[in-house]
């Protein structure tokens, strides 16, 4: 018979390799994300640890900051009692599960075993995640050119083939951030050896989130890289490496913008769109285009529904209605959600769901400001910067991402486990 402290480092073993596994899988094998999370429940349940440690959630102040993440996916259950449809409410509230489970998971476990080392895998396995999902994607892509010639299958959807290219580039970006850390903040003791495929890793990411296409993708690298600048330059021991990554960074910038001319064309296109240059607005195909067209929709909802929203199950009948108004006929037929999470959650439960919404981004922000956290901070600047144009709350790549790595930084950083910058 197994003893108690063998039976528990079991356990332990099995609930990190899941979380080990989970996000090398974000980026790989996405279909296996809610398997995983349920196998990781389930092992959190067997170990029995949450008996204890559920109830002292609500006596010790970091299991319970943990856990107020868990408040807007509350604010979503209580937007049923003025919900109409109630079956798109029930597939919205299994979609954003990983909001509660999470923080849970993480507020509701004696973690305490967790050390630098462990932090390190977890990082490195989304980083491997997202070098062998974007090869497997690339190798893919040039049998296509083999067989057919055309270049079409490196770029944009043809290229994120299971995924959106939106969202596998911000997990590049995010990648890149790591990698970025490692170098400036190891720079005293990283061998070069690491320190150059490190570099190598930086920029075949780079190349592939222009690849990629996405205008949030790129404009989220450029927004990584002016953090990183920031926390450079305020180093006077990182000044001249941080003037020549700087001067690097807008090399491959240019590079990138020159040599793909289908990337390109897409900024050309986002120009002609704000300009109101692209044709009908809401009736042409264009990325552009129809955003503006459901942003608009969006704040017609707002204003309509400003104090508790239209309710959680409403929200994409209440879109659907205003793009039929307002004979928005293409973007009606794509039934396009508000692509922009701060409006989709505002849509659906008012002043109380943005403003939730704000404070879950703002309070760990200030906090990882505070502790110097430059991974953190740039975790939440990118995906704060990214939910203006996806909603990223309402589809698993999104949610998943959102809600482990939140949950997972903001454990570390109450429990003093962040480096400093």
């Amino acid at each position: 018979m197994i003893n108690g402290t063998i039976r528990q480092r079991i356990h332990r073993y099995i609930f990190l390799a899941f979380m080990v596994t989970l996000v090398f899988c974000l980026s790989v094998f996405p279909r296996l994300i809610p398997s995983i999370i349920v196998l990781t429940v389930l092992n959190w349940l067997i170990e029995g640890a949450w008996f204890r440690a559920v109830p002292a959630i609500f006596r010790e102040k970091k299991r319970l900051w943990v856990f107020l993440f868990s408040g807007i996916y509350f604010l979503y259950l209580t937007g049923l009692l003025w919900s109409d449809n109630l079956s798109y409410a029930a597939f919205d509230l299994q979609v954003k599960l990983s909001l509660i489970v999470f923080p849970l998971l993480f507020a509701g476990s004696d973690l305490s075993w967790i050390g630098k080392k462990h932090i390190r895998w977890i990082f490195g396995a989304f980083v491997l995640g997202c070098l062998t999902g974007t090869l497997i994607l690339l190798g893919t892509a040039g049998m296509d050119y083999y067989h057919s010639g055309e270049t079409r299958g490196f770029f944009y959807t043809r290229l994120a083939d299971t995924f959106h290219p939106s969202y596998l580039a911000m997990y590049l970006v995010f990648s890149i951030a790591i990698l970025s850390r490692y170098i400036f903040l190891e720079y005293k003791t990283i061998s070069p050896l690491k320190a150059t495929l490190s570099a190598l890793l930086i920029a075949y990411f780079f190349v592939v989130v222009f690849l990629l296409s996405s205008k949030a993708g790129i404009m989220g690298l450029g927004l990584i890289i002016f953090l990183q600048m920031v926390m450079v330059f305020s180093r006077r021991t990182l000044l001249k490496p941080g003037i020549l990554i700087a001067m690097i960074s807008m090399l491959l910038f240019y590079l990138c913008f020159t040599m793909f001319s289908y990337t390109s064309s897409r900024f050309v296109k986002m120009q002609q769109a704000v300009a109101g240059d692209t044709g009908e607005m809401g009736n042409t195909r264009d990325g552009s285009s129809e955003r503006i067209a459901v942003w608009r929709s969006a704040v017609e909802i707002i204003r309509e529904h400003p104090f508790i929203g239209v309710g959680t199950g409403d929200v994409k009948d209440q879109l659907m209605n205003t793009y039929s108004r307002n004979n928005y006929m293409v973007t009606l037929k794509q039934k396009l959600n508000a692509h922009d999470q701060y409006l989709q959650t505002f849509i659906a439960l008012g002043l109380p769901g943005i403003l939730t919404l704000l404070a879950m981004l703002a309070i760990p922000g200030y906090m990882a400001i505070r502790r110097k956290s430059f991974l953190y901070r740039s975790f939440l600047a990118l995906f704060a910067f990214n939910i203006l144009f996806e909603s990223m709350l309402e589809t698993q790549a999104g949610v998943v991402f959102y809600a482990f790595f939140n949950t997972f930084f903001f454990w570390i950083l109450v429990n003093n486990m962040m480096d400093q910058d």
